[in-house]
């Protein structure tokens, strides 16, 4: 029992880390597994045609952003369809911005402003886009961008992906 305990999973093998990586066909269990340790992030960042395969997965069920039991300004739920389980995670989305789409596990948040934030509930990293530019038209709304997605993951393809907008 001492060899088990004393076991340090950190060490672990890359090519025994790739088989499991191999085998994860859910989102969220890809983003637990680069949680566990500093050695298992670095491999599962580096490990991007499984994350790609993953995230441009059609028959990978969404999952949902509902709030918290406790109405809690920084936390919300993740409502995870494939295991009919609620995880919480923490993140801030104020009340001045508005989630006009998500696509590889980006929300895609605006301003009224017309700033516009990427951001990932499940490792907390922004990306900050310049504001758009529009001619000024009398009755035009800031916040009516109906919707958007991303073309790329940014987490991917840092200066490859394009955001489009229907407005």
């Amino acid at each position: 029992m001492d060899c088990l305990e004393s076991r340090d999973w950190s060490t672990l093998e890359y090519d025994v880390l790739g088989v499991i990586l191999n085998k994860m066909v859910s989102l969220y269990d890809y983003l637990q597994f680069s949680r566990v340790c500093k050695s298992w992030n670095f491999i599962a960042l580096r490990h991007k045609h499984q994350r790609s395969l993953i995230t441009s997965n059609h028959s990978q069920l969404p999952v949902l952003i509902v709030p918290s039991e406790y109405d809690s300004e920084k936390q919300h739920c993740l409502y995870d369809l494939t295991n009919n389980e609620i995880r919480p995670v923490d993140f801030v989305c104020s009340f001045n911005k508005r989630c006009c789409g998500s696509s590889f596990g980006w929300l895609i948040l605006l301003e009224e402003t017309l700033d516009i934030t990427l951001f990932n509930p499940f490792n907390g990293n922004k990306i900050h886009i310049p504001p758009i530019t529009i001619d000024d038209e009398p009755d035009y709304c800031p916040l009516a961008i109906h919707k958007a997605i991303l073309t790329k993951d940014p987490s991917l393809y840092p200066h490859g992906f394009t955001i489009v907008a229907i407005y």
